[in-house]
């Protein structure tokens, strides 16, 4: 972009620092979505390193890959067009959303004991609007992070259902909602994420009327989310000492009134909690290292006959 620039302006003379700046105040971003390679594409690429781009019916599996590349590109094409759209569409929302790598809880960077203490897992689901500050009057297009801890829920897909309900409450009053997801069946591609959102727009709940989901080829999906999550890293490598986070335990609301006759969504009234032995690794380790007023946070944890999420993925 900055050489572009110089090509068009011989006669200007401008740094790159300057260049970059004057376009971030615009809130226009250098980073080119959507162009990470997936394994499938690293694996055919070390099958065949003298393959070159055009269909050559010698190799293996060239077609495939071929297929596998021209899904990839309409996904971005259409996600670059929704993000254009998404200026100009004052009755739809365009948002991405994805589920953030594992947080650990407590962060004590500067401490070694930290590493070897047992910790409890963080998740954060994140709605972030595709074209940054976009025209949804209630919160000017502001993400929307919804976090919870493993002692909370865990990552099944019945618990990631509270984390869209607040996301699509809080656009209740928007006719339709496009939403960008990652091709990841357990997450956000199955029957249980599918069968609540037929659920929500029959009901009283909202006014959205149409909810489209969208998803990336398999590999190419870096998209909007994942800008906002390095902001997260960024913020917690700074403050270096995260011990407590204090969460809502409201899981799922029920639902009183429906549209069209479909069942309400059971209220979930316990919370998930962590092995005992686990709590009382944390208590005894850490406590001498913690501040008076973060230990209230450990010692109200409540356990349970559940598998320790750090050795067990739950789907």
């Amino acid at each position: 972009m900055h050489n572009d620039f110089l090509t068009r302006k011989p006669n200007m003379k401008c740094s790159y620092d300057t260049y970059r700046n004057v376009v971030n105040s615009m809130n226009i971003s250098f980073t080119k979505h959507g162009q990470e390679k997936g394994e499938e594409c690293i694996r055919f690429a070390q099958k065949y390193p003298e393959h070159a781009t055009e269909n050559d019916p010698k190799y293996e599996d060239c077609q495939s890959i071929l297929v596998h590349l021209e899904r990839a590109k309409q996904a971005g094409d259409e996600y670059k067009r929704h993000i254009n759209t998404s200026k100009i569409d004052q009755d739809t929302s365009y948002y991405s959303a994805d589920l953030q790598k594992v947080i650990m809880l407590p962060r004590m960077d500067t401490l070694k004991t930290v590493m070897f203490t047992r910790s409890i897992i963080v998740f954060n689901e994140s709605f972030v609007p595709l074209a940054g500050t976009n025209n949804d009057d209630d919160d000017n297009g502001r993400s929307i992070a919804v976090i919870w801890h493993e002692v909370i829920a865990g990552r099944k897909q019945e618990d990631l259902i509270p984390a869209f309900l607040p996301f699509f409450l809080k656009k209740m009053d928007k006719k339709k909602i496009f939403l960008w997801l990652d091709n990841c069946a357990a997450q956000n591609k199955n029957w249980t994420l599918l069968s609540f959102i037929t659920y929500l727009v029959n009901s009283d709940e909202v006014a959205t009327e149409e909810i489209q989901l969208n998803y990336f080829e398999k590999g190419h999906t870096l998209i909007l989310a994942d800008s906002f999550y390095h902001q997260v890293e960024l913020s917690l490598k700074i403050k270096r000492m995260c011990m407590t986070l204090m969460f809502s335990r409201t899981l799922l609301r029920s639902s009183k009134t429906l549209k069209c006759g479909f069942p309400t969504v059971e209220k979930r009234t316990r919370v998930r909690g962590i092995p005992q032995e686990k709590k009382e690794d944390i208590i005894k380790t850490l406590f001498p290292l913690m501040s008076k007023n973060r230990l209230k946070f450990w010692t109200d944890i409540e356990v349970s006959d559940v598998p320790d999420l750090v050795h067990s993925y739950e789907m």
